[in-house]
C-alpha cells in the first residue's frame, strides 16, 4: 500500500510542477493556453490528493471509517450527482484494525463500481450489528451490472476481502434496477 501512495504522491508533485509551468507559460503567451486548462489541472491535483488520502490505512484508523466515509462522500458529491444515505448503527472501532481497513476498502469498491458502471443517483449503506454478527447492506438505484462487469477485479477484491474474515456474501441483483449487496460477519472473527 505504501508503494501505491508514493506513486500517487509522485503524480501529484508532477501535476503541481506542470500547473506552475502552465501558469508561467500563460503569463508569457497570453491567449495561447485556454483559460480553463489550469483550473482543470487544479481539479485533477485535488482528485489525486483525494485518492492518495483514501488509500492510506493510517487515515482510516486514525479518523475512523465513519469520518473517512463522510469525507469521501462529500468529495464524490462534488464530482457527481449522487445522493448518499448512510446509516451506521454500531461502533466500528470495536473491531480489529485490519478488519476496519478491509471493510472500508469493500465500501470504497462498492461505491467505485456504482460510479463506474451503474449510472445511479442514490446509494444506500446500512451497517448494523447484533450480539454476534455485523451486517453490511449496500444498495444503489442504477442499472444492473452486466455479468461481465460483475466478475471484474473490483468484485473479486470484495469477495477476497469478505472471505478473509469468513463473511457470508450475498450479492443480489434480483431488483429490476440497481445493485444489492449484503454481507454478514461473525463478530468473533473480526474482533
Amino acid at each position: 500500500m505504501l508503494i501505491c501512495s508514493i506513486e500517487i504522491n509522485s503524480i501529484g508533485i508532477k501535476l503541481s510542477i506542470l500547473k506552475l509551468e502552465l501558469e508561467i507559460l500563460s503569463k508569457e503567451n497570453i491567449g495561447l493556453i485556454k483559460n480553463d486548462l489550469p483550473i482543470f489541472l487544479s481539479e485533477t491535483i485535488q482528485e489525486v490528493r483525494m485518492i492518495s488520502r483514501s488509500q492510506s490505512s493510517d487515515f482510516v484508523l486514525e479518523n475512523g471509517i465513519v469520518t473517512e466515509l463522510s469525507q469521501l462522500v462529500r468529495k464524490l458529491k462534488l464530482l457527481k450527482e449522487i445522493d448518499f444515505q448512510i446509516e451506521i448503527n454500531c461502533d466500528l472501532r470495536q473491531f480489529n484494525n485490519e478488519f476496519q481497513i478491509h471493510l472500508y476498502r469493500i465500501i470504497q469498491e462498492l461505491i467505485n463500481n456504482t460510479i463506474k458502471h451503474s449510472n445511479a443517483n442514490l446509494i444506500e449503506l446500512k451497517i448494523t450489528d447484533s450480539k454476534e454478527e455485523l451486517f453490511v447492506k449496500y444498495i444503489d438505484n442504477g442499472n444492473n451490472v452486466d455479468e461481465k462487469e460483475g466478475t471484474g477485479s473490483g468484485i473479486k477484491n470484495i469477495i477476497t476481502r469478505v472471505s478473509l474474515y469468513n463473511g457470508n456474501l450475498i450479492a443480489n441483483n434480483i431488483l429490476k434496477k440497481g445493485f444489492n449487496f449484503n454481507c454478514v460477519f461473525t463478530k468473533n472473527k473480526i474482533n
